[in-house]
């Protein structure tokens, strides 16, 4: 991926992300509809692993951290990302850099030589699933 691929799309995440969110802080109404954008429950009719991030996030944000962790924990990595990849790319802008670019770069690059990493993530991912799907999301 090209840097400017990469901030682009780290821009538009970041933007969608916050902009989801926030739409769910200030339309709480949206939580009693059960609208959600999970295709996978939709078809299904079990939660994916990701299932309750933004409720998690929208707990986060209002402080309720125990509330968070038992609806999706991946809230906790939803927020550092809204928070932490924001700030990275207005240092960047300001600052005329590429650190964020070459970190992703590096952090590719350890992956790809030293494919067990790829196991801790997996394990990881099918353990939230596996918590979403018997606490009944």
């Amino acid at each position: 991926m090209k840097s400017n691929q990469l901030y682009l799309l780290f821009t538009v995440l970041t933007l969608a992300g916050a902009g989801w969110v926030g739409l769910h802080l200030f339309q709480p109404e949206l939580h009693n509809h059960n609208i959600g954008a999970c295709i996978f429950k939709l078809v299904t009719g079990i939660p994916c692993p990701a299932c309750g991030t933004t409720r998690s996030v929208v707990h986060l944000v209002h402080g309720d951290i125990q509330q968070a962790a038992w609806i999706n924990p991946f809230g906790f990595f939803a927020v550092l990302f809204l928070v932490i990849i924001p700030c990275w790319l207005l240092h960047d802008l300001i600052l005329k850099r590429r650190s964020l670019f070459h970190t992703y770069v590096r952090a590719e690059a350890v992956i790809k030589t030293k494919s067990w990493m790829y196991l801790p993530m997996i394990a990881l991912v099918l353990i939230n699933w596996f918590w979403n799907i018997t606490k009944n999301n």
